[in-house]
């Protein structure tokens, strides 16, 4: 077992460090043959109820980066990671490697360990750790995961950046909206009940069904749609469906294909960069594709290649895939430079998805505000004007 421990030297400084020993009272007593003092021995949590909780994409990438340059620094694997646990502070990332070590020292390889940790570490981590751990190029590959991590980071953070003004602008509308029908078009109904004649009090009221309808619909299509997706990451069938329907769709089709043709073509440069091979890297890539439609296309490529297909006839079979795909992967083929076509395809769509950012902002602001104002237009058309037309009579 790991313990994080604060200790003093015999010069009063504080110093914190890990140590691996059967108990607490064996940790203390191993400090104090030491001349050392304990002040605080914590055990690192690696209970099976933590070993497959997720880190974190934020999480996963520091552990990633700094495995990295330990491993590029000379340490073997093991103490890279007995190195990281003295280093960090980081309560998920120490009981993270405390666990992978505590594998370690029971002879387990390090891809086996990484391998099972499925809620962790994405498929392409996985992927690549078994093939380094295989053919030895361990220490070339990590640096190749955290690059892909920190491309994936870029790519997320600037979809989610050009998304958080647009919601928020229609979550405030929606707010504002269930408010009015909830609070406030109930009083006007009572206030006209009073007032208004029956004629007047009739449209209001109508007025008042069509606005509460509208809203609820809304808010029933919101719940849909995020049960929906939450269900789709459970359920194998759903998801399916869900997938299906996306690309069915001209706008969102081409936005999910051109993320997942970005992911499986850097996933296919790193690892042919690495030494392994194209059929090998093929369903390794695809397995990084969230849209099990196009997964599932890859995985039907790489079968058709197993039978002896060519790329391009191979790839010009799926629907899916662009015909520009298709096409670069000819043309890769057939002059022989099938690895710097998927680099090429690569560094395109990275570019179209820095492309599908500042077109989703350019479209969805105006969207919004068009869709606030003809919000705001219809409760002026159907209260506020007829309120005015109400007291105008009474006046």
């Amino acid at each position: 077992m790991n313990y994080r421990c604060l200790v003093t030297d015999s010069n009063g400084q504080i110093r914190k460090i890990v140590r691996q020993a059967g108990s607490e009272d064996a940790a203390a007593a191993s400090f104090l043959s030491e001349g050392l003092t304990p002040l605080e021995i914590t055990l690192i949590q690696t209970s099976g109820s933590n070993r497959e909780k997720s880190i974190g994409r934020k999480k996963l990438l520091e552990f990633t980066s700094t495995f990295s340059i330990l491993l590029e620094s000379g340490l073997s694997v093991k103490d890279s990671i007995r190195m990281l646990l003295k280093i960090t502070n980081d309560k998920k990332l120490l009981s993270l490697a405390g666990y992978i070590e505590e594998r370690l020292n029971k002879g387990e390889s390090f891809s086996k360990i990484i391998g099972e940790m499925k809620s962790t570490f994405p498929p392409l981590y996985r992927g690549l750790v078994a093939i380094g751990d295989r053919v030895g190029t361990l220490k070339t590959v990590i640096p190749s995961v955290r690059d892909y991590l920190i491309r994936e980071k870029k790519i997320r953070d600037k979809l989610v950046n050009a998304s958080i003004y647009p919601l928020m602008v229609l979550g405030i509308a929606l707010t504002g909206s269930a408010f009015i029908a909830i609070f406030i078009l109930p009083k006007l109904t009572e206030l006209f009940d009073g007032i208004a004649s029956a004629a007047e009090t009739d449209l209001l009221g109508r007025n008042i069904s069509i606005f509460t309808g509208i809203s609820l619909i809304m808010f029933l299509l919101i719940v849909s749609i995020s049960l929906i997706l939450v269900l789709g990451q459970k359920n194998k069938s759903i998801r399916e469906f869900t997938d299906k329907f996306l690309l069915t769709i001209p706008g969102i089709r081409s936005i999910i294909q051109t993320i997942e043709i970005f992911n499986f073509t850097f996933s296919i440069e790193v690892l042919t960069g690495n030494g392994i091979t194209l059929s090998e890297a093929i369903p390794e890539a695809a397995s990084v594709c969230r849209n099990t439609v196009i997964k599932y296309a890859f995985l039907e490529i790489n079968k058709k290649i197993s039978t002896g297909s060519s790329l391009a006839e191979a790839f010009s079979g799926q629907k899916v895939i662009p015909p520009k795909v298709s096409g670069w992967v000819g043309l890769g083929e057939a002059t022989g430079n099938i690895n710097t076509i998927f680099t090429q395809l690569r560094l395109y769509y990275e570019a179209e998805i820095e492309n599908i950012s500042s077109r989703f902002m350019g479209i969805v602001e105006p969207l919004l505000i068009l869709i606030v104002g003809i919000i705001i237009i219809i409760l002026i058309t159907a209260f506020i004007v007829p309120l005015f037309s109400l007291f105008g009579t009474i006046i």
